[in-house]
């Protein structure tokens, strides 16, 4: 029997097998969407009524001309945007994309190449689906550019933006004249409005998702075609970097990949792929300048894992091994043990880093009294 996946299933099981599996982890620090803010922008449409509340089924047209210096080289480039209820992306006039979602933007990377000196025009074409009751519309849109000379500008969806409600032949081009266009309208800005919130979505049930080994091998999944931050990889530290492809099997080496001063590298999607992928990270100790700080004291009750990598002692999570529960902990500032008598706590940053050892590590979860607190000095490497 061939059921649908089960192919792919095959090829997972494989690809675990390579590594010592029964010993990895979640570590959702390990990894971030490296998203273009739409924060800053505004949901604009053509002018017609009130278009916050309700607007025609229709489709309409958009503009926004921009100007870059001769002098300045693009390295590098990319769009995040979204449209209630779709849209169709272009850079002086080659196609990017599409979205039919307005709560999950789509993002295009390395524009680079579609960006010239002087005039530039982005264009999208949007359509308001109908719907049974109020219909609003909208569209938001953010282009970041960044020059080789280390400067940045962004353009955002506003008031500047030219608007239509009927095509033209050659209106997605540069040479197109948008002068008896309208100007486009303001129905809210980010965050406002019927839609809300929909920036950072992509890091909590659909972001990368982290697993691996500490100081040895780190495999990140993102369901999204889209770049990925990676973090707390040590300053200045080197990974042997690879892809794989959870549709075809397939893997393809990357290379020598070097964290920058903060333990950051931003990853992106493999060349061409319009699903979900892997990138696989190993630690090649020889050339790291800053290994991983970390251990986890453990007994029959509890496993309680602490890093200090950075210089400042965190917990990432913990084990009850009674039930077989992970707690995982982010942006933990201060770490502390708190008894029904009196509180001892210790700050994160001091510069002789200390664990308590609660003689009864489970008590917080089995009511049982804590009331011996012996101090641990963590090793210096």
């Amino acid at each position: 029997m061939h059921l649908p996946g089960s192919e792919q299933v095959g090829f997972g099981k494989r690809f675990f097998q390579q590594f010592a599996w029964q010993d990895f982890r979640p570590h959702p620090e390990w990894a971030h969407s490296s998203e273009c803010s739409l924060a800053n922008s505004d949901w604009i449409w053509f002018p017609e009524g009130n278009p916050a509340v309700d607007a025609p089924a229709a489709t309409r047209f958009f503009r926004r001309t921009i100007v870059l210096d001769p002098a300045k080289t693009v390295a590098r480039a990319r769009l995040r945007v979204s449209a209630d209820d779709r849209f169709v992306a272009w850079v002086n006039g080659t196609k990017l994309g599409s979205g039919t979602d307005w709560a999950n933007p789509g993002q295009f990377n390395d524009l680079a190449h579609v960006l010239k000196p002087g005039t530039n025009v982005l264009a999208v074409e949007t359509q308001n689906m109908p719907a049974p009751s109020a219909n609003p519309a909208g569209l938001i849109a953010t282009l970041e550019i960044q020059f080789a000379d280390g400067s940045a500008t962004q353009i955002r969806s506003d008031g500047t933006w030219r608007s239509a409600q009927n095509e033209s032949a050659g209106w997605n081009s540069t040479n197109f004249d948008d002068s008896t266009w309208t100007p486009a309208m303001v129905v809210a800005r980010y965050g406002e409005g019927p839609w809300g919130q929909i920036d950072g979505q992509n890091n909590d049930a659909f972001g990368p998702q982290a697993t691996g080994i500490p100081g040895v091998v780190r495999v990140i999944y993102s369901q999204r075609p889209d770049p990925v931050e990676v973090r707390e990889l040590g300053p200045n530290s080197f990974y042997e970097a690879s892809y794989f492809d959870p549709v075809t099997g397939m893997t393809t080496k990357l290379g020598e990949i070097r964290s920058d001063n903060n333990g950051l590298w931003s990853c992106p999607p493999p060349a061409g792929m319009d699903h979900d992928w892997v990138v696989v990270l190993e630690l090649k100790k020889e050339h790291s300048s800053v290994l991983p700080r970390q251990m986890t004291l453990s007994n029959k009750q509890l496993a309680w894992h602490f890093d200090w990598s950075g210089g400042a002692l965190r917990s990432t999570w913990f084990d009850n091994k009674l039930t077989g529960h992970r707690f995982v902990l982010s942006d933990v500032r201060e770490l502390g043990l708190i008894s029904p008598g009196p509180r001892t706590a210790w700050p994160s940053r001091s510069p002789a880093p200390r664990i308590l050892k609660c003689a009864t590590p489970a008590w917080w979860m089995t009511k049982t009294p804590c009331s011996n607190y012996v101090p641990a000095r963590l090793p210096s490497a």
